[in-house]
């Protein structure tokens, strides 16, 4: 299982960069947020390591980005770059797996009464096919399926 871990000064460093890029004089973008100052030179001094959600979205609204761009996180699409490298490594298509795989994903939305899109389903799937493919398992991992279900859906 991949250790996800957040780098916040990582982030914070991404949010500087963002507002540099765009030519934002600092006064004037916490003014236009409706942000305090300090809270934002907080921020840009790293003495708030972990600005939240809402304070990450107004951000990311005014410059126009998604919140992941903001923060220096790959997009679903830039993800979908690893798909190409996976399968690059000629590795054999485990049918009985995959459609084990997308009858237990079906279950789970329909039982949860979930409304997901196409791309969400897509990205589920790919988590769990490479996963139980690297586990070097035919058999979906469901404990893992059931964890990222309910990460990528809750």
């Amino acid at each position: 299982m991949k250790n996800i871990k957040f780098d916040a000064c990582k982030s914070i460093s991404n949010i500087l960069n963002k507002i540099e890029e765009y030519k934002v004089n600092k006064t004037q973008f916490s003014r236009e947020l409706g942000m305090d100052r300090e809270t934002l030179l907080n921020i840009t001094l790293e003495k708030i390591k972990n600005p939240g959600i809402y304070t990450l979205a107004h951000i990311a609204d005014y410059l126009e980005i998604s919140i992941d761009e903001l923060v220096g996180r790959r997009t679903p699409a830039q993800k979908n770059t690893n798909r190409s490298t996976f399968l690059s490594q000629n590795l054999q298509f485990e049918p009985t797996t995959y459609a084990e795989i997308s009858k237990l994903i079906t279950d789970y939305i329909e039982k949860n009464k979930i409304t997901a899109s196409f791309d969400q389903i897509l990205n589920a799937l790919d988590s769990i096919y490479d996963y139980s493919i690297k586990q070097n398992t035919k058999k979906p991992d469901t404990k893992f399926a059931y964890w990222i279900l309910d990460k990528l859906f809750s």
